[in-house]
């Protein structure tokens, strides 16, 4: 490694790498825009929300069913939409975190982003198949985890495996945030439940037993 012209060969390598990244990822938002350009429909807010809606129940390939959902969008503004979301999903997916999803544009100041967010990862993402991941579904989860930001979801929709699983992981999250976190957690918890009129949750008062 001190040889001069092995460092010169690894230096030029490191440069040559990240110029191709940069080519791929630049050549993958023209891609975007492109088909962006190509819909010229104006798809309002309330738009979008109904074709997440029918992306949920319907899936991505059953544009058909979708269009029924949107009567003023054509065929090929639905797929076009469609296109741009799951090529944005996967640039998402490849280069950026979470967070990002919930400040890419798609949805106005004041949206409860994180349902969309999950709902997009589940759709969306390149998940490996159950027999690629010890049996573990994770597009399953993440579906679970879209329901449960909306309302009460029963645990046992998950098979035994990705129960387990979940399970870990939520422990594993709690352990790493908790205490640190916990007087702004309650107080999400509180403002959540209360808006929702199930019932009056006093942020920073913990129920006995209770598990977060």
């Amino acid at each position: 490694m001190n040889n001069p012209k092995e460092r010169k060969a690894i230096a030029a390598k490191t440069i040559k790498q990240k110029n191709n990244e940069s080519e791929a990822t630049s050549s993958k938002m023209i891609t975007v825009n492109q088909q962006k350009a190509k819909s010229n429909k104006l798809w309002t807010n309330n738009d979008k929300k109904i074709l997440l809606e029918g992306l949920k129940k319907y899936g991505t390939e059953n544009v058909e069913a979708i269009s029924k959902m949107l009567p003023n969008m054509s065929f090929e503004d639905i797929k076009w939409k469609i296109a741009e979301y799951s090529e944005m999903a996967e640039y998402l997916y490849e280069h950026e975190l979470i967070n990002n999803w919930m400040n890419c544009g798609m949805f106005e100041p004041g949206d409860s982003l994180i349902p969309e967010a999950l709902l997009f990862i589940h759709l969306f993402e390149k998940h490996p198949s159950p027999s690629e991941a010890e049996g573990f579904n994770f597009r399953a989860i993440y579906n679970f985890l879209y329901r449960s930001s909306l309302g009460p979801v029963s645990y046992f929709d998950l098979s035994p495996k990705d129960r387990d699983l979940l399970c870990i992981l939520l422990s594993r999250l709690e352990r790493k945030i908790w205490p640190k976190c916990e007087k702004d957690i309650w107080e999400y918890v509180g403002n959540t439940y209360n808006k929702r009129h199930i019932k009056k949750v006093y942020p920073g008062k913990r129920v006995p037993g209770q598990l977060l």
